[in-house]
């Protein structure tokens, strides 16, 4: 019996959804008969796990053995999923999505209300508070979703704090639209079968662009916009050398 193990090393929780297709295509394409996340998988929030690989039914669970080491040919699809699975040999013709597996789930107090979420960890290019704030003058209507403390500040919008993963996930599946950078929520939101309205600075690479969201660049291309994206994607450079969940 063909066991495969395979690693996620970096811990957002867009970075486990780029790999959610992976156990279901080693089983479909016969590579592997039983298919495990390793221990050494990298995991910013406990409830990822849950979220995306608890109620994967390909996964067959942890385990502990070194991951396996694929050849790594170039994808002929350049987004990020297709590049996770030519990473394990499975170089896909079109653009795939991330999965998701857990029961949907809607709610009554997130129905009929357009929702952004304008939160994000990594690199998501040039992007600055006084672009979140013209993205809101935008969206009046919308509620902010889990609004930092600095974007409270200045916002005029009404907000929304969701009690965990799920509930988040919840108020996108119940949602009339959702709009959100290229970070997470947006990958979240691709999984649920929910396109979403996706910012991004200038700078940020395209393989984040999936083609079935609308993705919108804000803040222009000039020379300032040019430094700032190369100062952030340092910054995030550094964030990362010095993170122990990545």
């Amino acid at each position: 019996m063909r066991k495969y193990v395979f690693q996620v090393e970096y811990g957002g929780l867009g970075d486990h959804l780029f790999y959610s297709p992976l156990p279901r295509l080693l089983k479909e394409y016969g590579m592997a008969d039983r298919v495990y996340l390793s221990s050494q998988s990298t995991f910013r929030g406990p409830e990822t796990y849950k979220v995306v690989w608890q109620a994967n039914p390909y996964l067959d669970g942890i385990s502990d053995d070194p991951p396996v080491h694929s050849p790594q040919p170039k994808s002929r699809v350049n987004k990020a999923v297709n590049i996770a699975m030519a990473s394990h040999g499975i170089d896909l013709p079109d653009e795939i999505s991330p999965e998701l597996y857990l029961p949907k789930i809607c709610s009554k107090a997130y129905a009929n209300k357009h929702f952004i979420d304008l939160n994000y960890t990594s690199y998501v290019g040039a992007f600055t508070l006084f672009d979140a704030m013209a993205i809101l003058d935008q969206h009046p209507d919308y509620l902010l979703v889990n609004p930092s403390k600095h974007l409270l500040r200045f916002c005029k919008n009404d907000w929304i704090r969701t009690k965990s993963l799920e509930d988040y996930a919840s108020l996108i599946n119940s949602s009339l639209s959702f709009t959100a950078l290229a970070s997470g929520g947006a990958t979240l939101a691709l999984a649920l079968g929910r396109p979403s309205t996706v910012y991004y600075g200038f700078g940020q690479n395209q393989i984040f662009h999936h083609s079935k969201n609308t993705n919108l660049m804000i803040g222009g291309s000039g020379l300032f916009r040019k430094f700032l994206a190369r100062y952030l994607s340092k910054r995030n450079a550094w964030r990362i050398s010095q993170s122990t969940n990545r």
